[in-house]
């Protein structure tokens, strides 16, 4: 099967998600700045490979189904691995997660059926929030990291972690909300695939 430009985009995030991992999970400041730096990269791709699929008329069936789920393994990389690093709370990943294999799942059974289900304006306003604070935590993890190889002022530093927590748990408290909203909705527009 031979793939066209936006689906080799596509690929290539998926591709750049496991390398992400492997450098945001690294120690030091050099690997979170290449990390941040694939992360940024991974969400041009995201942009462009959408536009040029409708501006050159390659949209396909395949691209539907790769686009959202190479998000998903990008986001989902990244939640995981902020987890192992400490920084963000396990139950909201869980929650995250969760929705995403539901929302799979519905698009499966929608296949099934003959039907196929695009990402809804909802659910790209969720992609925006994720992505939005994933670079938030990177440059938090950077300024942190840089911080803590710097500062000696045991005060000052107490107070960057306790803001640099604070800012993560609501950054991430309204992601999740978002991302149950927008899986609340996908379901509901969907009842009809659950009808014999």
């Amino acid at each position: 099967m031979k793939l066209n430009l936006p689906n080799k985009l596509t690929f290539a995030r998926m591709i750049i998600a496991i390398i992400f991992m492997v450098f945001l999970l690294s120690p030091g400041v050099f690997s979170r700045c290449i990390a941040l730096i694939l992360f940024i990269t991974a969400m041009i791709t995201d942009l462009y490979d959408g536009k040029i699929a409708r501006q050159r008329q390659m949209v396909t069936n395949l691209g539907k189904l790769l686009d959202p789920l190479a998000d998903k393994i990008l986001v989902t990389v990244a939640f995981v691995s902020f987890v192992e690093l400490q920084v963000v709370s396990a139950w909201m990943v869980v929650l995250i997660i969760t929705r995403e294999f539901c929302v799979t799942g519905l698009r499966l059974i929608a296949l099934s059926k003959g039907k196929l289900i695009s990402a809804s304006r909802v659910g790209k306003h969720k992609t925006v929030s994720q992505m939005v604070v994933i670079v938030l935590i990177l440059l938090l993890l950077i300024l942190r990291d840089i911080l803590l190889s710097h500062i000696v002022d045991t005060k000052a530093l107490d107070l960057f972690l306790y803001w640099f927590s604070y800012i993560i748990f609501i950054a991430m408290s309204i992601t999740v909300g978002l991302t149950l909203l927008s899986g609340y909705v996908y379901v509901e527009k969907n009842l009809s695939l659950f009808e014999d």
